[in-house]
């Protein structure tokens, strides 16, 4: 059965298909975020680290430099001008995140640009079964 042939119903329910998927996907994606988000915020593996007292010298003085990078860390941080901050925001955001990010909206948005081209190849084929038709 050619495409021109389909009914406006076939269209609707591919359509409806469409929005149920993306109903679906952003709640997916919204659930994915809270857990993230929730888990990012859990302090529980604070409790998990020992006291000062069960460190070892190697351990503590490993502990300190890491505070030191840190706090290194901050301090340029806050040295930084906005702008330069951003534009090395802006330089990586496309090593990972902004692929990660381009495939999900490639995931979202993919197939209502499917459903869009079968909308317009129907169309401009019952267009032309009219145009045959009458002549």
């Amino acid at each position: 059965m050619r495409i021109g042939h389909w009914s406006a119903r076939r269209i609707l329910l591919i359509w409806t298909a469409v929005l149920i998927y993306m109903v679906g996907y952003v709640l997916i994606a919204l659930t994915e975020s809270s857990v993230a988000r929730e888990q990012a915020l859990s302090l529980s593996w604070l409790d998990s680290l020992p006291p000062d007292s069960a460190l070892t010298p190697t351990q503590r003085a490993g502990k300190d430099s890491a505070l030191e990078i840190l706090r290194g860390y901050a301090q340029d941080s806050a040295t930084q001008t906005s702008i330069n901050r951003l534009t090395h925001g802006l330089v990586h955001a496309f090593d990972g995140a902004g692929r990660q990010l381009f495939l999900r909206l490639a995931a979202f948005l993919g197939p209502s640009l499917v459903a869009l081209a079968l909308t317009a190849g129907w169309q401009l084929s019952r267009r032309r079964i009219a145009s045959e038709a009458g002549a």
